[in-house]
């Protein structure tokens, strides 16, 4: 190779014992600042073995400096996910662009006046760790020392040499910029990363918090009693599960295809009419998400579901109310049955008649009764099912037998809606939008 190749050649790609040791020192800082960052994060409750093993080494004083007000930022960022981000740019920088060469040492200077910035920091915080929280945390005095150990090595690779007539510059241009968009980018990803591991905390404890919420069955009755009630009607002919002197009235808005209907059916039968069937007595409403007798409904959700509220009317038509309790049973118990329109099979099943059924059905015989239950679902605003009302009062969650207890237990809050004539039922009041079941 002769002198003029010789001096082309872009210094960057050699003698790099240098840059190799830096590049795993940086690794080093970046696996240090991960783990300080998620101990951070967990409240001290998380932890590697090592982790535990390295704060126990230094005397155990991990916990007090990572819980000082110097181990964050304002917005409450921990100072760790800072030197997380800090040592990854500088890892990345020197993996991508090596070491300099004096006609590309303005490439250089970016990322050693950011290591100057980290080097006077790391002294800054040893010392205050030293002299104002009084308690060594082993794993931030190592991040502080590979810091400063990494200010050393890029001062040692400050291009000083003299450029050789010809020679390219290293990094070139281009490169460069390439180099700085890659470490920004590399930042702004712990940073994204490690915000959306916070929100996922904060969403985790959100839910512990409304779970512990719905499990207090003292405070779901207080705020039950304190919703204001609905005046839903009963109808003289209402097909009423329970006995009618019951001094708790439970309405419930569903649909026959509705797996979580269907699973409030199973709930209210094998839960709350064992214990508490003489305190309460139910009321089904038709809220079919089938746009066939639900015309206010984007699209439908469960085909068939309005045909399967003519299969129930039907059998209170035949069968009073023990007709239509038969049917409610074998409507839900048989749900791809409904979905195949097996109405003469499932009255037939009921112990009813199945071909008066099925042709009931046919002719949606009853369209003006479902009809007047889906504009009441409306006038309350309801937007799911299974909707449920106690005593006029929407219950947030009907899942916890703890909660039916309590309201069931005590006496009705308000006199229970006295019958209506089609003629003459009262105005429903508007109410609050539930969320569905």
């Amino acid at each position: 190779m002769n002198e003029r190749q010789e001096s082309a050649r872009p210094r960057s790609v050699s003698g790099g014992n240098r840059v190799v040791l830096l590049v795993v020192l940086a690794l080093l800082g970046v696996w240090i600042s991960l783990m300080l960052t998620s101990f951070h994060l967990s409240h001290g409750q998380s932890g590697s073995a090592i982790f535990r093993l390295g704060c126990r080494a230094s005397g155990g004083g991990c916990d007090q400096v990572l819980q000082s007000p110097w181990a964050t930022l304002p917005g409450n960022v921990p100072l760790a996910l800072v030197g997380l981000v800090y040592f990854s740019v500088i890892a990345v920088w020197y993996l991508v662009a090596g070491r300099a060469n004096r006609a590309g040492r303005r490439w250089y200077l970016p990322i050693f006046a950011l290591q100057l910035a980290g080097g006077l920091v790391s002294l800054l915080l040893l010392g205050v760790m030293i002299g104002q929280v009084r308690a060594l945390c082993g794993w931030c005095a190592l991040a502080h020392g590979v810091n400063l150990v990494l200010l050393g090595l890029a001062w040692k690779l400050w291009p000083r040499d003299r450029s050789a007539a010809g020679e390219p510059a290293w990094p070139p241009a281009r490169l460069g910029v390439a180099a700085l968009l890659l470490v920004v980018a590399v930042g702004a990803l712990w940073v994204l990363g490690i915000s959306n591991r916070q929100l996922q905390a904060r969403v985790r404890s959100a839910r512990a918090e409304v779970e512990h919420f719905h499990g207090d069955a003292d405070l779901m009755r207080y705020l039950h009693l304190r919703s204001r009630p609905q005046a839903i009607p009963i109808r003289p002919d209402e097909a009423v599960l329970g006995s009618g002197s019951a001094p708790h009235t439970v309405v419930v808005f569903s649909d026959f295809q509705c797996p979580a209907c269907k699973s409030f059916a199973d709930f209210f039968k094998h839960e709350i009419v064992p214990s508490l069937g003489d305190r309460v007595r139910l009321v089904y409403r038709h809220f079919p998400l089938d746009t066939d007798c639900n015309p206010h409904l984007g699209m439908t959700l469960h085909a068939n579901a309005c045909e399967a509220a003519h299969a129930a009317e039907a059998a209170r038509e035949l069968g009073g109310a023990q007709g239509f309790w038969k049917m409610h049973d074998a409507l839900f118990a048989r749900q791809a049955d409904v979905a195949e329109g097996r109405w003469a099979e499932l009255a037939a099943g009921a112990g009813l008649d199945g071909a008066a059924v099925a042709g009931r059905v046919a002719r949606r015989s009853h369209r003006d009764r479902i009809a007047e239950d889906v504009r009441l679902a409306f006038a309350l605003k309801l937007d799911g099912t299974p909707s449920i009302f106690v005593d006029g009062r929407y219950l947030e969650d009907w899942t916890n037998p703890e909660v039916w207890k309590a309201i069931l237990a005590a006496p009705a809050a308000t006199p229970q809606p006295a019958p209506a004539s089609d003629a003459g039922r009262p105005a429903v009041p508007a109410g609050p939008a539930p969320a569905p079941g």
